[in-house]
């Protein structure tokens, strides 16, 4: 069918009859045989380059992931504002302070507080956890007369990601970091597991084929702009489509999972279930929360577990972190006022946390190299 229709999204989205089961178990083993008989080659390669067929991930072609049995994400920020939760709870309730628009955009001393962002307890049984990635959005209320984006409405949002780094190159990397401006996404990113089965992360032959930097898992890797150490991304990202043709999920499954390195650190596990990462006594080291809770996106370790592993392994982790405070118009009919660009970073100390950030009004002046004498900075 495929073929006929020389398309292969995943949006069909109806329940199969039952014949096009059995046509999916003789589709299985006929690339079982062909596998099995005739020698592999990527239709994109070098002709004359050998190539060992390793399994049908090589090629996009499995379907149902056995490992995950979720119908989709409970939690997650999307477009619309987060839902609070105990990871969650730093609020921002300051829309109409009396000031004009354009005022109120560039008023840094108001923002959330990216600490209480990172650093969470759990109130059921007073546990702290560290949030290793994170995104939250702020908006302002909608009146119950009113669609979003029929008016001016205001929003506030913040991207965290952590990075593991030698503990040795903490106060290099932190100093260089308050430097740079990390707008445009440039600093290495989680990597996006779709062909990976949630139950093969970190162990299997196939997590070990897409274990290198073309899939995105760039290991220890220098980022751009004149860092001066190797960092790590602490994080990555497990995702199933959410338009199965046969309906295994709904509205798609994302989670987050902690990066090799960390997960040996920590000395755990996948419990088998949501994204739970447990210890020898099955208690619960690392997951995310956004697989069986609304909330905003996160993945938190316990905190003295992390401490703990982190100086075991000669490790530290530093944060960085994006923002925005703006105001968006309904199309091309509104005012337009020039957003507060946030940038920053954050990191362990023995007590806690320590943050940085500043701040700049955006000009609308697009690839022009960031001067730091025009950001205005200020100290969290």
């Amino acid at each position: 069918d495929r073929f006929d229709l020389m398309y292969t999204g995943r949006d069909s989205h109806k329940a199969e009859r039952i014949g096009k089961k059995y046509q999916w178990i003789a589709y299985h083993e006929i690339c079982a045989c062909i596998a099995d008989n005739f020698q592999y080659r990527n239709e994109f390669e070098d002709e004359d380059e050998e190539e060992k067929y390793l399994g049908q991930w090589q090629e996009s072609k499995r379907d149902i992931d056995p490992s995950c049995i979720l119908r989709g994400s409970v939690g997650g920020t999307g477009w619309d504002a987060h839902t609070s939760s105990w990871w969650g709870t730093e609020q921002y309730d300051i829309w109409n302070d009396g000031s004009p628009n354009e005022v109120w955009t560039v008023n840094e001393s108001d923002l959330p507080d990216v600490n209480r962002c990172i650093l969470v307890t759990n109130p059921k049984d007073k546990t702290k956890w560290l949030n290793l990635h994170g995104h939250f959005n702020w908006h302002e209320p909608v009146p119950e007369d009113k669609k979003r984006m029929s008016s001016d409405f205001k929003e506030v949002w913040y991207a965290i990601d952590a990075y593991l780094l030698h503990s040795e190159d903490a106060t290099a990397f932190i100093e260089w970091a308050k430097k740079v401006n990390f707008w445009g996404r440039w600093m290495p990113d989680q990597a996006e597991l779709y062909d990976l089965h949630l139950g093969e992360y970190a162990w299997s032959p196939a997590f070990h084929y897409f274990d290198r930097q073309y899939y995105g898992l760039d290991g220890w890797t220098r980022p751009g702009k004149g860092c001066p150490v190797d960092v790590r991304v602490a994080t990555h990202r497990y995702s199933q489509s959410g338009s199965d043709f046969d309906c295994s999920t709904e509205e798609g499954v994302a989670l987050s999972l902690p990066d090799t390195v960390l997960l040996g650190a920590l000395e755990v596990g996948w419990s088998g279930d949501y994204a739970d990462f447990v210890d020898e006594n099955q208690g619960i080291v690392a997951f995310d929360p956004t697989a069986r809770e609304e909330g905003p996106t996160a993945f938190l370790v316990r905190e003295e577990m992390l401490r703990a592993a982190l100086d075991r392994a000669g490790l530290t982790l530093c944060w960085t972190m994006l923002g925005e405070k703006r105001i968006l118009t309904p199309g091309a009919v509104g005012t337009w006022y020039p957003p507060l660009e946030i940038t920053g970073v954050c990191w362990l100390t023995k007590s806690g946390l320590e943050s940085f950030t500043k701040t700049k009004v955006f000009e609308g002046k697009v690839n022009q190299e960031d001067s730091e004498e025009d950001d205005e900075v200020s100290d969290v």
